[in-house]
């Protein structure tokens, strides 16, 4: 038979003195008090909840009585009953009064969820809830709390060093970029004086991405080398065009050898990849420079009475280059050139998109600009069209600078 626990009397806690080591008193019903070496008492409330033992405090004696901890007793086991745990209730309402007081104040958490709010219906649920984790598990616990005009330059660094230091570099950049959107908005609705996160450059403050993945060129120099050594390549018309304009456009190597004349609108300056070419689905459209269309018209006179802009020189106008063709004319040029890197037809996109986000300070353009191009987005119609209507203009932007910074480096030393 199971001991039955006498209640305590308020005699009993009064009169407990501390020991060396803490010791409990129980009152039944899971209700006990913790005595403390320093002489503190604690009420606490053991119960199981699915099974499993949780606890929880009820406060300290004697500002919460016997009479008080009895009745949060019943109050909390109703909870239980009833199917809630009273550890998590307890946590909600914490995180609502928190939530709660940040709006109340000007703070860089309250406009940062503003900021979240009005994305929501411009990004898929993924990117919504990838944001929302960068907020929560590096930027709100540093400064969500801070007025957004109080932060400090070295209060944003605070957040980005022990990133750095995992080998996280790419989410460092991309958390930086994430608080200067907050603060382009913040500006833009009047809740912010002054920019801090723009005057942070990344190439200078933080450390270069590393690519992991599709072995690319990032190096200034290197690409420089690349460019130039393409121009001088001495393959076939089709295989060296598809490679001087696989740089500038960032695509899959798919879409560039199977690239149609059709799909190109020059006055427009458009190239329009229909979605059943396209891993994500839906048309994909890439902004056209100038550089880019004249490359492209460098195969007009030899394919343009044909399907593809890049043919076969064996199978003929019918038949797109083959699968490994670009990672070959890659190899062949890098080989020819001397250059001591490694770098296949999927690295050019790795190339732009590692270039992009370093430099952010040069074209402007926020993260999910940069996305777009590189077709990274959900399975969404309704939210695909209403992005591709808001980025348009901007990738244009992008792929301007992109263009221009290319074009700069092959003509260097030229």
């Amino acid at each position: 038979m199971a001991r039955k626990t006498l209640p305590l009397s308020d005699k009993e806690i009064k009169n407990a003195k501390p020991k060396e080591k803490e010791y409990k008193l129980f009152d039944g019903g899971g209700l006990y008090l913790v005595v403390q070496p320093n002489g503190s008492k604690g009420w606490r409330l053991k119960y199981l909840f699915h099974g499993t033992e949780k606890r929880i405090s009820l406060g300290t004696y004697p500002a919460v009585s016997l009479a008080d901890a009895r009745e949060k007793r019943e109050e909390l086991k109703k909870l239980v009953k009833s199917g809630i745990n009273p550890s998590e209730e307890r946590k909600a309402v914490k995180e609502q009064v928190r939530l709660e007081q940040a709006k109340s104040a000007n703070t860089f958490e309250n406009i940062a969820l503003e900021f979240l709010e009005k994305q929501k219906l411009r990004l898929g649920e993924k990117t919504y809830q990838k944001k929302e984790g960068r907020f929560k598990n590096h930027i709100f616990g540093p400064i969500g709390s801070k007025n957004i005009d109080e932060i400090k330059i070295q209060d944003i660094l605070d957040i980005i060093r022990p990133i750095e230091a995992k080998g996280q570099n790419e989410t460092a950049h991309r958390v930086l970029n994430l608080i200067n959107q907050v603060y382009q908005y913040g500006l833009t609705v009047g809740r912010v004086a002054h920019n801090i996160a723009a005057d942070i450059n990344p190439r200078l403050a933080l450390d270069p991405i590393v690519v992991k993945h599709m072995p690319t060129i990032v190096d200034p120099n290197v690409i420089k080398l690349f460019l130039q050594g393409i121009d001088r390549y001495g393959g076939t018309l089709a295989v060296k065009t598809a490679l001087q304009l696989m740089p500038y456009v960032a695509l899959r190597p798919a879409n560039i050898r199977s690239a149609e004349w059709k799909e190109f609108d020059f006055d427009k300056k458009i190239w329009r990849i229909p979605g059943e070419k396209i891993k994500m689905g839906s048309d994909h459209y890439i902004p056209l420079t100038d550089s880019m269309i004249n490359i492209v018209k460098t195969m007009k006179p030899l394919t343009g009475q044909g399907r593809y802009v890049f043919c076969t020189q064996t199978k003929g106008k019918d038949h797109p280059l083959s699968e490994n063709t670009l990672t070959k004319g890659i190899r062949t040029v890098l080989k020819n050139e001397n250059i001591d890197a490694d770098m296949v037809s999927h690295g050019a996109r790795s190339m732009f998109s590692t270039l992009a986000y370093e430099h952010f300070q040069d074209h402007k353009m926020i993260s999910e600009v940069i996305e777009r191009q590189l077709d990274h987005r959900e399975r969404n119609k309704v939210k695909d069209a209403y992005n591709h209507a808001e980025y348009l203009n901007e990738r244009r932007i992008l792929m301007q600078w992109w263009s221009d910074y290319l074009d700069r480096l092959k003509q260097e030393n030229a």
